[in-house]
């Protein structure tokens, strides 16, 4: 079972933008403070532009939890380690089962 390997602080940030002078700016604030267990997927490489890419897409696996299910948007943010990541994608049900939750995620760059 995956419970006893959830070690990791995951807190999903949710964005509420707020006005600010003719458009908005991004105002996130946390959604839910849970835990998880953060796979290392590996790594791949890739080409974007003539420029050599190397990427991470690990896995995060959480419980589920309704409320990050009613909120979870494409602008969401999860914070593990103090490193933010975006979702690539929806989260998947495991065992299609609203028990544990599959994030792919990828590491936001500053």
């Amino acid at each position: 079972m995956v419970i006893g390997k959830m070690r990791e602080v995951v807190v999903f940030l949710q964005n509420t933008p707020v006005a600010k002078g003719a458009g908005y700016e991004d105002n996130y604030s946390t959604l839910v403070t849970t835990r998880g267990q953060l796979i290392d997927s590996g790594e791949s490489r890739g080409i974007s532009f003539g420029a050599i890419l190397d990427s991470e897409t690990p896995k995060l696996i959480v419980r589920f939890q309704t409320a990050l299910a009613n909120a979870l948007r494409s602008d969401t943010k999860i914070v593990i380690n103090s490193v933010t990541y975006t979702m690539n994608g929806r989260p998947k049900l495991i065992d299609q089962k609203k028990h544990l939750y599959e994030f792919r995620l990828a590491a936001q760059l500053n």
